[in-house]
């Protein structure tokens, strides 16, 4: 009964202490020089496994609370208000008239930063 009831404690202590706020970290996204619009940006553990961490892009800003520290995957998409398009290209688009800003396959995604617990700003051009 003792066992259990030390095991209870420490898992209370756990919960109650937690591992921390995590880091804020905010930034610009910009393509040719320019501030992105509106898209998405992921931050995933370089590693494979962990928590994630996304925001939207505004303006060219984002702004992300509790980031844990360590050694992130960064993507970045995004897709036109409504670009204009032929009706050959609409139609291949089934109607959407959107185009890709920052595509997921974009040759910068998957850049690796590292995020430290003194890390608070990170730019990205794309």
């Amino acid at each position: 009964m003792r066992n259990v009831l030390a095991c209870a404690i420490v898992v209370a202590l756990v919960l109650v202490t937690g591992c921390g706020e995590g880091q804020k970290v905010s930034g610009t996204v910009t393509v040719d020089g320019s501030p992105l619009p509106k898209g998405h940006i992921g931050f995933a553990p370089a590693a494979g496994s962990g928590e994630r961490f996304g925001a939207e892009v505004l303006d060219g800003h984002y702004s992300i609370s509790g980031m844990t520290p360590g050694k992130k995957r960064v993507t970045v998409t995004s897709m036109s208000e409504k670009a204009p398009m032929s009706r050959e290209e609409a139609m291949a688009n089934r109607g959407n008239n959107q185009k890709e800003l920052i595509p997921a396959d974009h040759p910068k995604n998957g850049q690796v930063v590292d995020v430290t617990e003194k890390t608070s700003t990170l730019d990205f051009e794309y």
